[in-house]
């Protein structure tokens, strides 16, 4: 379920809203992959409204960003947790539909159900509300460690064309 709201005020219109959340009806802990190949240019571990964050810049410079990823231990809200999956860091190069991390409740997602807050922005780093892109994508396939015995589990969106 996508929640837009994209350009929404926040904290007293002192921010806007510069994503779409994506919802999973209070799942915690599923898959997040790249939407996209690029390479990881930022990760944020507990900061401010972000809290667990990744940024992933294509070639031609688009960017997407996921906010809110799962810190917390599972089974708990006890935060501690590695948000981002192993080997994802700063200058990793990451293929589309990649494990990057896991649904969470993050930064100020803390008090409200687990989603990812996705953001596209284009070249200029201007964001540009992902809704539509959302609706158009095509699946992408996430493939666990489990792959190397033929299981594979899709995952519901690709929010990059």
């Amino acid at each position: 379920k996508y929640w837009s709201g994209f350009g929404d005020c926040r904290d007293n219109c002192t921010r806007e809203h510069h994503g779409v959340d994506i919802l999973t009806y209070g799942w915690k802990g599923l898959p997040v992959v790249a939407a996209h190949a690029g390479t990881v240019t930022k990760v944020t571990y507990n900061e401010g409204n972000s809290g667990c964050s990744i940024r992933i810049r294509a070639r031609d410079r688009w960017e997407t960003r996921y906010l809110h990823l799962n810190n917390d231990f599972p089974g708990t809200d006890e935060i501690g947790y590695p948000c981002v999956a192993p080997g994802i860091e700063v200058g990793t190069w990451v293929e589309a539909g990649q494990l990057i991390g896991w649904i969470g409740d993050s930064g100020n997602a803390e008090d409200t159900v687990p989603n990812i807050h996705f953001e596209l922005r284009n070249r200029s780093g201007y964001p540009i509300d992902p809704y539509k892109s959302l609706k158009r994508s095509k699946k992408v396939v996430y493939r666990s460690e489990e792959r190397r015995v033929g299981k594979e589990c899709r995952s519901r969106w690709s929010p990059y064309h």
